[in-house]
């Protein structure tokens, strides 16, 4: 089944509508783990306006580890700093637990070597806090497989 939906990356002249390899469309369930409530309200925010997906939020790793594990969901969006189990931890709990589960992580901590790192915990992308638009095309690609 190929998928149309409203071109949104890159120069868009028109209106038309293209093939979109970002698209949202066979994802409808992401998961979100971050310690602040602000940015996961604005996650939610972003996601939910521009998507129709169901979005679960959690405050800690020791969380995301729970809901994913009951939940399945299609993509885990991570926190590194979190209290009672970090990002890193929870990331490496999940790939193994459920290895086909893409895990993103969003933190202000973001640097080549926390990707080197956390590419050995199973967080397939690090993605910096404030960077929305790294961050859509990083679900879209974690999403299109």
């Amino acid at each position: 089944m190929n998928v149309r939906v409203p071109y949104f990356v890159g120069h868009h002249t028109d209106d038309e509508e293209r093939p979109c390899r970002l698209s949202f469309a066979d994802v409808t369930r992401i998961l979100i783990a971050d310690d602040s409530p602000a940015v996961r309200g604005a996650l939610v925010k972003l996601l939910g306006a521009a998507h129709s997906v169901e979005l679960i939020e959690v405050e800690n790793g020791e969380a995301a580890l729970s809901r994913t594990l009951e939940l399945r969901p299609d993509l885990v969006i991570l926190d590194l700093a979190m209290p009672i189990m970090d990002g890193l931890t929870a990331a490496r709990e999940i790939s193994t637990a459920l290895p086909g589960i893409p895990i993103l992580m969003y933190t202000m901590h973001s640097t080549p070597a926390l990707e080197l790192a956390a590419q050995s915990y199973g967080v397939l992308h690090v993605v910096a806090k404030g960077d929305t638009g790294e961050l859509l095309a990083a679900i879209g690609q974690l999403t299109s497989y």
